[in-house]
């Protein structure tokens, strides 16, 4: 199964510690809710992600580099709306 042209990923309420590096292979991913899980971290390439405009992330529990991470994304792509629960 392929997954290069999917848009739009939710996996609230999962139980997700980390976002896999892999996600850098989801080019047409515009959309990714990831809230309400116990997400501890998330991968440097979640800034390479060509279309990703919008972005919905638990932050009590990510570790300082992943903080750091989304800083970077609103810095390097203003337009993408990122929603911290």
């Amino acid at each position: 199964m392929s997954l290069k042209n999917l848009k739009s990923l939710y996996l609230a309420y999962n139980y997700i510690e980390k976002i896999p590096k892999m996600i850098i292979n989801l080019k047409s991913i515009k959309e990714i809710y990831i809230g309400h899980n116990p997400l501890i971290s998330i991968p440097e390439s979640i800034l390479d992600l060509p279309l990703l405009k919008y972005l919905v992330i638990e932050k009590d529990s990510l570790d300082k580099k992943s903080i750091e991470i989304i800083k970077q994304l609103k810095q390097k792509k203003p337009k993408v709306e990122v929603l911290v629960c």
